[in-house]
């Protein structure tokens, strides 16, 4: 019978995962703040708000989302 191999079982814990560049964290910050803009821009269009006010509030809700994720990533253990 074969041994199971290490690594395999290694890779596929969670906690032992490689942990996101600095490039990859702000890539994830940068696409949660694009989605949020898009997503509350198309809510409030949706809703029959001008469009000026849309983005207004679209860019709120993306830089809020911007300062929130660069937060919670600020905070893990790299």
């Amino acid at each position: 019978m074969a041994k199971p191999d290490a690594t395999a079982a290694k890779s596929s814990d969670p906690a032992s995962a490689n942990p996101p560049t600095p490039a990859e964290r702000i890539a994830l910050a940068l696409l949660c703040a694009a989605m949020a803009t898009v997503v509350m821009t198309g809510l409030m269009l949706a809703d029959k708000a001008s469009w000026p006010a849309s983005l207004i509030v679209g860019l709120g809700a993306g830089g809020a989302a911007l300062v929130s994720v660069l937060t919670l990533l600020g905070r893990t253990n790299s």
